[in-house]
C-alpha cells in the first residue's frame, strides 16, 4: 500500500483500528502510524472505539526527484 501511495506522491496515508484489536495496533505503530483521533463507541457489534491512524509518508532525494 506504501509503495503505491508514495508512486502515486501521496503526503500520508490514514486508517481506521479497532482499538481492541491490539495486534493490528502495535503493528500500525511499529510500521510508523500515529494516532490522531478517536471515534467513540463507532462500532455496532463489536467492543471498542475507532482509532483514527495516520502516517506521514517520507520519500529520499531520488524519489522526490522523479
Amino acid at each position: 500500500m506504501e509503495i503505491v501511495a508514495k508512486s502515486a506522491n501521496l503526503e500520508s496515508l490514514w486508517l481506521e483500528v479497532n482499538s481492541a484489536n491490539k495486534a493490528a495496533t502495535a503493528l500500525y505503530y511499529k510500521q510508523g502510524y500515529q494516532e490522531t483521533g478517536i471515534r467513540k463507541n463507532y462500532f455496532i457489534n463489536l467492543l471498542g472505539d475507532a482509532l483514527l491512524l495516520k502516517k506521514i509518508l517520507k520519500y529520499d532525494d531520488k524519489q522526490a526527484a522523479q
